[in-house]
Parts: C-alpha cells; sequence; structure tokens
C-alpha cells in the first residue's frame, strides 16, 4: 500500500489530556479543547505517542459535536477485548497491509491488552454518512478482534498514549481494499434503514384531508428520526418524541400513543445503548402536552380530471415510395422477373420475411466467377451472413501480412463491414449488396468507431456502389430518405415494398421505467420459460441482470451488452441461437442492449418480452430489439413520453453546421468539400427524423409497434417500495465502486480509450475495473492532474469534462486552438462532430467585449458583482436580437433550451455556463423594493482557472512532443546529434504560472468575422 508520510490530514487536537487524565479538571475539556489542526502523518504520531488526544475528525470549531463535522481521514479500531498484543495485531495480513499506526492504550497491561489500530484513507470523506458506513464496514471485518462498536460516532475522541510499543507501519489504505470490505454492509444497512421508514409510515391515498394532513406530519418525524446522524440523534429523539406525543394527547386522527411509542422503538431499535434512547423518549413523553390539530387554509387546485392520464397520439412514420408492392409470407416468393434486369433494386420487407433467402437465391444462379460484396455494418451480421450463405468472411485474411493482405482483393465472393470497405476500395464487382440499409446508411456517415476515417469510408463506399454493375439495398424499415440517397448515386432506382407483415400479440405500454422492471422480476419468477429483457442502456441492463441474480440466485440469466458482445463465450451462445434459432432451455432470462446485433432471431417460444427504452436507442432500433423474439406469449414495455428535444428541421441544422464551418475558415480551418457537405446534407436529414421521434418517443414506439404487427395498449401497476429500494442500493454500490477503483491509482492501471478498444476487439470482458482504469484516464488526461476525490467528482461525467475542455479554450493559445479546428478540417472530420474552438471563443469574448468592455475573463469577476437585472439586461440585450444564428452554429444553442431568445439574462447565462463559468443570481430587497442581483460565481471560476493551468501546461508538454516526435531530425539514428544539436531533446517544464487570458481572442469580432483582425487589439 501507499506511505502517506508526505499527506496533511486534517482533524482536531486536543492537549487537555495526558493519556486519559484531564489536565484542566474541567469537564468542559471534553467538548471543547479540541482544535481544529491540518498536521502531517509523523507529526500526528508524535501527538499521538506524547499521550494527548485527537478525534478522528475535522470539526468546524474546537467543539466535537456531530453537527459541527466536517470531513474525516481515518478510520480506527478500539480493541479493549482483544486478547492479543499491539505487536501481535500488526502482525495480522490486513493489519500489516493496510494501517498506518498500531499502539498500545494508556490502560494497556500484558495480562490486559489495550491497543488502538488507526488507518489513513487517500482522501478526505465529506459525506457523514459515508464515513459511517466505512468504519461500520471496518468493524464487521475485524469482528473477530471484537472491537469496539462505539468508534462509528462521529463524535468519538481517542486518547494518546506515552507506552511504549508503538508501531508506525505507515501504510494508507487504497480504496479498493476499503470499499471491498464496506460496500456490502454499508448496503445493507442502509437497505435496513429505509425499509424501517418505509414499515413506519402510514401511507394513505383515501380519508379525510385531517386525516392526510395527520399522516403525513406522523411520517415526516419519523423520517427525521431516522436520519438523525449519530452526533444528533439523542436530541432528535427527544424532540420527535414530544411532537408525536402531543399529537396522540391532541387526538389527532390516526395517532395514538401506543401508534407513537411503537414507530420510535422500532427506528432506535437498531442503535446502540437503546436503553439510553428509551429514557430519552420517555422524557420527551412527560414534557408533552396536547396539540389539537389545526389545518391551514386548503390552498390546493382543483383536480385535472386527466391529470394522470396518459394518452398516445397518431403520427406519420418514414415513408417509401414503391414501384412494385406485394403481399407474400416470404420475399423469395417473388417472381424472378420482377426484379430481372433492374441494375438497382430497394427492397423494402419485414423482419423474418426471407430477405436473406433472397440472397441465397440470387447467389445460386450466378456463376461462381461472379463478383459479389456484401455489406453490413456489424460483424455479428458478418458471421450470421457467413453461416447462411456459405461465402468468405473478410475477418478470415486480418491476420496477414505484407502482399498475403491483399489476398481479400482477390475473393469473388465476400461479406465485409462498413468499416473495413477500404479493403475492397477500387473493385469493381457484379453485386454490392447493403444488408440492413438503412442502418448502414447511418453507420456510413456517423459510424463512431470510423472516427477520422468517415468521409473517406464514405466516399469509397459511393465509389463502390456507383461502380457495380448491380446494387442491392435491403431493410426492414427502409424509407423514401435511403432510396434518394441510392438514386444520387446510381441514377434510377426500382423499389419494392412487401407489405405482408407479423401478426404479434398486443404490446401493454407501462407508465414507468420501475413499472416494466417490476414486470420482469415477475414474469421470471412465475418460471414460464425465458423472458426477454432488451434495453436501451448498458446501465439499465446491468441493474436488472443484477436485481434478478439478488431475487433469484437459483435461476439462471445472461447479459448481452458492448462490454461483452465480443467474448468467446458471448459468440458462442450467439452463434448458437443462430444456428438452432432456439434458446438454451436451462435459461431463465436474457438481457441485451443493441449491441447484441440484428441478426439474432430467437424463434423458440419465450415467456414474454419486456422491452425498456428511451435514450440513446431510437424508436424504430426499440421495435428491432423487440422483435428479436419472433414468439412471445406477453409483450410489455416502457417508453417515455419524450426523451429530447433538439432540431426537427433537416435544413436547419445542416445550415448551422455549414455556418459553424465558415466561421471557422475565418480562422484558417480548411472549407468543407462536396463530400463532407455531402454527408453533412444526409446526416441531417436522419437527425431531424431521429429527433423528431425523440420529442414524442411513445408516440413513436406505438406507431412503429403498430407496423410490426403489435397493437400498443396502456397499462399501469404498482411498484412496491422495496423494488426501489434494491435498484437504489445497487446503483449506488456500483458508483461506489467505480469511483473507489478509479481513485485506487496503485492497484487499478489507467486504460485508455485505444487499450479499452483492442481489449473488446480481441474478445476480453470489459470489466467494471476496466471501466473504472479507463474513467481515470479520461479525467486525467483532460485535467492533467493526478486524480482525487474532488477531481473525480468535478469531472466524472462527459459533460462536465466538455464544459471545462470550453473553459480552458478562453485561455488557451490562439494558433493552438487553430490548430486543433485545422486538423479537424484536413481530417475532413463531420461536420457536427467539430468542435470549433477558435469561433467559439472568437464568439464568447467579443460578447464580453461588447456588453461589459473587457478583454479577459478574469476581469468579468470585478464587473459582474451584484449587477441589478435591469442593468445586466441592457449590457447583454443584444445578443439574441442579432446573433442568434452565430450561438447556434458555434455554441449549439437550441429552442429546446427554453424561450431564452426573448430572456436576455437566461441566455447570457447559458452561453457563460457552456463554458463552464457560473452567473448566479440572488434576490434582495432595495430601498422597499425586491430586485435581482447577478454575480460571477467567483469560487468555482478559481477551482476552475487552478485546474486550467494543470491542463494548459499538461498540453504544452505534449503539443512540444508532437513537433519533436514530428521533426525527422529529432528522429536521428546520428549517435553524436545530441551534442551537436542541443535542442534535439527538448526540455520540458510543467509551468504552471498564471494565464495571460485573453491573448489573441480579442482580435477577432466575431460578429463581422470577415474581417477577422481589430486593429489596436491586445
Amino acid at each position: 500500500m501507499a506511505n502517506g508520510k508526505n499527506m496533511d490530514i486534517r482533524l482536531n487536537l486536543s492537549n487537555a489530556f495526558l493519556n486519559k487524565e484531564n489536565l484542566t479538571g474541567k469537564q468542559s475539556a471534553f467538548g471543547n479543547s479540541f482544535h481544529p489542526a491540518i498536521v502531517t502523518l509523523p507529526a500526528l504520531a508524535a501527538h499521538i505517542a506524547e499521550g494527548k488526544a485527537f478525534t478522528l475528525h475535522a470539526f468546524k470549531r474546537n467543539r466535537r459535536i456531530g453537527t459541527e463535522w466536517v470531513s474525516s481521514q481515518l478510520l480506527a479500531l478500539d480493541l479493549d477485548d482483544c486478547p492479543l498484543s499491539a505487536v501481535e495485531i500488526a502482525a495480522l495480513p490486513d493489519i500489516s497491509q493496510n494501517s498506518w499506526l498500531v499502539y498500545p492504550s494508556p490502560s494497556s497491561t500484558p495480562e490486559k491488552p489495550k491497543t488502538r489500530v488507526v488507518f489513513v484513507l487517500p482522501d478526505a470523506v465529506t459525506e457523514p454518512k459515508r464515513w459511517q458506513a466505512l468504519q461500520l464496514g471496518l468493524m464487521a471485518h475485524f469482528a473477530h478482534l471484537n472491537p469496539d462498536k462505539a468508534c462509528k460516532d462521529l463524535a468519538r475522541l481517542f486518547y494518546g498514549s506515552t507506552q511504549p510499543g508503538h508501531i508506525v507501519l505507515g501504510n494508507v489504505a487504497s480504496w479498493a481494499w476499503v470499499s471491498g470490505l464496506c460496500a456490502p454492509l454499508a448496503a445493507a444497512d442502509y437497505e435496513k434503514t429505509l425499509i424501517r421508514q418505509q414499515e413506519n409510515r402510514q401511507v394513505v391515498t383515501s380519508g379525510t384531508r385531517a386525516e392526510k394532513y395527520a399522516q403525513a406530519a406522523f411520517n415526516k418525524a419519523i423520517a427525521e428520526l431516522a436520519g438523525a446522524g449519530a452526533g444528533e440523534r439523542n436530541a432528535t429523539l427527544f424532540k420527535v418524541a414530544v411532537q408525536l406525543q402531543s399529537m396522540a394527547l391532541g387526538n389527532w386522527p390516526g395517532i395514538d400513543s401506543a401508534t407513537v411509542r411503537s414507530a420510535i422503538q422500532s427506528v432506535y431499535g437498531g442503535w446502540e445503548n437503546t436503553a439510553k434512547s428509551e429514557k430519552t423518549m420517555e422524557n420527551g413523553f412527560k414534557a408533552a402536552s396536547a396539540k389539537p390539530l389545526e389545518l391551514p387554509a386548503d390552498q390546493s387546485k382543483p383536480t385535472k380530471t386527466n391529470q394522470k392520464e396518459r394518452r398516445l397520439s397518431p403520427v406519420t412514420l418514414p415513408t417509401f415510395t414503391a414501384d412494385l408492392t406485394v403481399n407474400l409470407r416470404y420475399i423469395t416468393e417473388l417472381r424472378p422477373g420482377a426484379y430481372r434486369g433492374k441494375p438497382t433494386l430497394a427492397i423494402k420487407s419485414a423482419t423474418d420475411t426471407g430477405k436473406t433467402e433472397l440472397l441465397k437465391k440470387l447467389l445460386a444462379v450466378l456463376a461462381a466467377s461472379a463478383t459479389v460484396l456484401i455489406i453490413t455494418h456489424r460483424v455479428s451480421l458478418v458471421k450470421g451472413i457467413v453461416k447462411r450463405l456459405g461465402i468468405q468472411d473478410y475477418q478470415d485474411f486480418s491476420e496477414l501480412e505484407g502482399k498475403d493482405k491483399q489476398l481479400v482483393r482477390s475473393v469473388a465472393q465476400i461479406v465485409t463491414t462498413i468499416d473495413s470497405l477500404h479493403l475492397q476500395a477500387g473493385r469493381i464487382f457484379d453485386y454490392v449488396i447493403i444488408d440492413e440499409a438503412g442502418q448502414g446508411l447511418r453507420h456510413l456517415i456517423d459510424g463512431g468507431t470510423l472516427g477520422d476515417r468517415t468521409i473517406d469510408i464514405y466516399d469509397m463506399g459511393k465509389q463502390i456502389i456507383a461502380d457495380a454493375k448491380h446494387v442491392w439495398f435491403l431493410d426492414a424499415g427502409m424509407n423514401d430518405h435511403d432510396r434518394e440517397w441510392l438514386k444520387a448515386v446510381r441514377g434510377d432506382v426500382y423499389a419494392i415494398e412487401n407489405t405482408h407483415g407479423p401478426t404479434r400479440v398486443d404490446t401493454v405500454l407501462l407508465d414507468s421505467q420501475d413499472a416494466a422492471i417490476q414486470e420482469a422480476v415477475e414474469q421470471v419468477g412465475a418460471g414460464q420459460g425465458v423472458v426477454l429483457i432488451p434495453c436501451a442502456t448498458q446501465r439499465a441492463a446491468r441493474y436488472i441482470h443484477k436485481l434478478l441474480g439478488q431475487r433469484y440466485p437459483d435461476k439462471k440469466g445472461r447479459l448481452i451488452s458492448a462490454r461483452n458482445s465480443n467474448t468467446t463465450d458471448t459468440k458462442a451462445f450467439v452463434g448458437k441461437i443462430g444456428d438452432t434459432s432456439a434458446l438454451p432451455a436451462d435459461l431463465d432470462w436474457l438481457i441485451y442492449t443493441h449491441s447484441m446485433g440484428t441478426g439474432v432471431n430467437i424463434q423458440s417460444p419465450v415467456a414474454a418480452v419486456i422491452g425498456i427504452f428511451g435514450q440513446p436507442l431510437a424508436p424504430a432500433d426499440c421495435m428491432q430489439m423487440m422483435a428479436r423474439g419472433r414468439d412471445s406469449a406477453k409483450r410489455f414495455a416502457y417508453a417515455p413520453g419524450a426523451a429530447g428535444g433538439g432540431e426537427t428541421d433537416a435544413a436547419a441544422l445542416l445550415s448551422d453546421e455549414l455556418l459553424a464551418a465558415e466561421e471557422s475558415s475565418y480562422f484558417g480551418t480548411l472549407p468543407p468539400d462536396a463530400s463532407t457537405k455531402g454527408a453533412a446534407r444526409l446526416e441531417a436529414v436522419y437527425r431531424a427524423q431521429r429527433n423528431r421521434e425523440f420529442v414524442a418517443y411513445a408516440d413513436y414506439f406505438a406507431a412503429y409497434s403498430e407496423a410490426d404487427g403489435s397493437r400498443v395498449v396502456l397499462g399501469k401497476r404498482d411498484v412496491p417500495s422495496a423494488l426501489k429500494i434494491d435498484l437504489k442500493l445497487i446503483a449506488e454500490y456500483e458508483s461506489a465502486q467505480i469511483k473507489a477503483w478509479a481513485l485506487d491509482t496503485i492497484n487499478i492501471p489507467a486504460v485508455d480509450n485505444d487499450m479499452l478498444e483492442k481489449l473488446r476487439r480481441t474478445g476480453s470482458e470489459i470489466t467494471d475495473t476496466l471501466i473504472a482504469g479507463n474513467l481515470r484516464h479520461k479525467i486525467q488526461d483532460t485535467v492533467g492532474l493526478q486524480i482525487n476525490e474532488e477531481i473525480y467528482t468535478r469531472y466524472r461525467t462527459a459533460e462536465q469534462r466538455r464544459q471545462f475542455i470550453r473553459f480552458c479554450s478562453l485561455f488557451d493559445e490562439q494558433t493552438a486552438l487553430e490548430e486543433i479546428d485545422r486538423q479537424q478540417g484536413v481530417n475532413r472530420l463531420p461536420l457536427h462532430r467539430r468542435k470549433h474552438y477558435s469561433a467559439g471563443r472568437a464568439l464568447f469574448m467579443g460578447i464580453l467585449k461588447r456588453a461589459f468592455d473587457v478583454d479577459t475573463v478574469e476581469a468579468l469577476k470585478d464587473i459582474l458583482a451584484d449587477m441589478p437585472a435591469d442593468e445586466l439586461t441592457a449590457r447583454v440585450g443584444f445578443i439574441g436580437q442579432q446573433h442568434s444564428k452565430q450561438i447556434r452554429a458555434v455554441l449549439g444553442w437550441r429552442e429546446a433550451v427554453g424561450s431564452q431568445l426573448d430572456n436576455p439574462i437566461g441566455l447570457f447565462r447559458w452561453i457563460c455556463k457552456r463554458f463552464k463559468i457560473v452567473v448566479a443570481g440572488r434576490r434582495t430587497t432595495r430601498n422597499g423594493v425586491k430586485i435581482w442581483l447577478y454575480s460571477l460565481e467567483t469560487t468555482e471560476f478559481e477551482r476552475e482557472m487552478i485546474n486550467a493551468r494543470a491542463r494548459l501546461a499538461a498540453q504544452k508538454v505534449k503539443r512540444e512532443q508532437q513537433i519533436y516526435e514530428r521533426n525527422p531530425l529529432f528522429n536521428s539514428t546520428d549517435t553524436d546529434f545530441v551534442e551537436k544539436c542541443p535542442t534535439a531533446k527538448p526540455i520540458i517544464i510543467l509551468d504552471v504560472k498564471p494565464i495571460k487570458t485573453g491573448t489573441g481572442a480579442a482580435k477577432f469580432n466575431p460578429f463581422n468575422t470577415r474581417k477577422t483582425i481589430e486593429q489596436g487589439a491586445a
């Protein structure tokens, strides 16, 4: 474990005690002689060895009570009833490897040894309940040593000892070790508390207003008592006893003395020293006096009769204009004459109507020498097609090197993914067939795995399709957007639609996600067969899998997500389904995300399909996941009413992207070429449709379900409180584990994105520890500092990191920002993925210059301090009136954010927030008039500035290293080169000095960017 010799600890120390003797003789010394201090660990060891007292905690002042508690970085064991000596305890493996100090108590004797063990955490814990959970876990782990249970008290003091035999082991316990001990016990303890609160509540939904008011007051008082901290329990117990007994004496409906006594006893029954708690309760009862119920004036609003009714509205699905419409159970029944002689076909036919068999029929009549390229967007689909059609898999050549790698171009008939199209670039095929064509096109223009190659692959794909003698597009969800794109590349397209669709059981659309999860729990418990549970997110899938595992330890389930979809075991499982179209007989549930692929068809009957949907999955994709189970006895789903509010006009989306690219071009970024614009045009069409579906998510889900043969009916179901508790505990436990592992820099290595993707591609399961290591890499790579608890909390989410990068762009060198934007142009990154750092900074700094006449962000702190709302409105009113287009294009503002063009302050605050700058408002009274005052949040700003300096210093190192690596002189093989050229190995110093902000930024006028330089700028 790490050595914390130079670590500073914040806690409270007392000089009023020598061993256990109170030198002052005053009882008050036990409460007010402990003064706040920050000491090194060696200094703390010396303080303890001098026999002076200390606390494990830091308090605000010198009062050792729970309400003054601030933080703690120490855990401890008080071992008065352990027969082992301090030396023997220090030799125990978990003690010797994880504790910091072992020392004998002042009253320890050889016959009756008494020992104290102190543990140091990597960072201070600032949540009292979390510290108590850690301490409880530690005590549970060492229960065989009989530790004193009072150690979990937030106000507990520890005496030092002048006895010889102090053993400084010097360890700092890792978060992984501590959380491993503590998390299960903490979860169980938390669950008991929540269940106790639920049991004590008198929840009713009917009755008179007086009854409801009385019961609400009772529930609130019990909840307050159950949530009281260790240092506050006695006072809270007395207060609640008085309050509830006064209600009972005042004859409040539903509350009597027996009910009060039972409810209070059930809460303190889990505390230490119940006898003392019993006495406190009785004293509270004696102090109570009758308090009649007085209802406040009824200010409730009239109840709307349809307030809780969920309704679906009709929507129009994307159209498909067909030249030939047929209604065939299997598309293979289509007469060859219907499509013979047609060089370009677009075939729309529902899932499980034989599209792949149609390809098999085509291949059977082609000559062996005929060249055929089948393109799909997922590796799992490649495997399925290879098995069913018996043609070559492009991956069979992936291990070849040198000239042998070119053999993949000599195969007549082959299946490939879009990501590997470059291996076939330049070839002219007799037939090019795109399976799942709609999704394939979306991947072609926005596939996350394509990265900087997106437009290059897009060009190659277009060229291969244009050059082929015949092209077939096949998809169950094809629409006119796909058809029009194909027509633009190939000319005339002959479109065939098979209107035959399956008939499925009704889908019950439940009113909440928890309701859908409860349905899954009950369906699995019924044991009527396999339950399929498609999920939109990995997180929901994991939580449900863990929940079912806890509820049914004797049953068997499987989870397939992006973390394990490429492992040998999962591939074998999916392959077996593909071969047999059936699930294993001993399987009780199968939970899967979109990563399971679209080629998996389960023909055998299943008990139920229960979908849990929402962001980031579009409603059309939900139906594909539901349709994996071809024959389900029951269908349930949850889909939110709305799951987004993006722009729904494709022309507006494209206009914004082109305008942003134009703004960046004034800073040296290459204007987008024709291919980049073409891809952007198609991407805007798809994104607009996706946004339309997200705005009315449940409506579109219902429409797609009806088109898939399943009528949607609305349903509700009760959700037990225990389910919510279980899900909350699972979420908190996973979050705590990820955090602990991310902070454990000793045992858990950082994992960069390339390594994580390589592990995934090579069949490794992506474990929680790998996810935590990757999260640490992302945070440290973003900030440029070693991770700690504060940095983790501040930059844990992707949006927090994006905002921080924008914040740093305000202080970075202008040339560096221009180089980033220029590289994105050179690499032809798709327009919707570009960041436009230069234009964004110029826009923001231009706003500050015009509104406040400042050239730096720091200067804003002094001006924007308690500024009245009317003055701020006058300063920033021009933004929405004159520059809404730039704000939309460069900063991504949308109407969905709020109607803020007419609210200048709201719009200005939103723009600042995009750069992680908080403008806070407060209401006050001046001259008898209530007004709003606005200020820049300086504490947050200064904290971000400290981290920004670290990031910019780290970025400077990276850039200099890149220059070094690109310069051939710096990679010379001349052994004397370093002596001849002292600059060959650049000396890089992390220079974290105050940043001179605004350098270069104020030169650019974002409101007339064609005149890029403003004369006289600093």
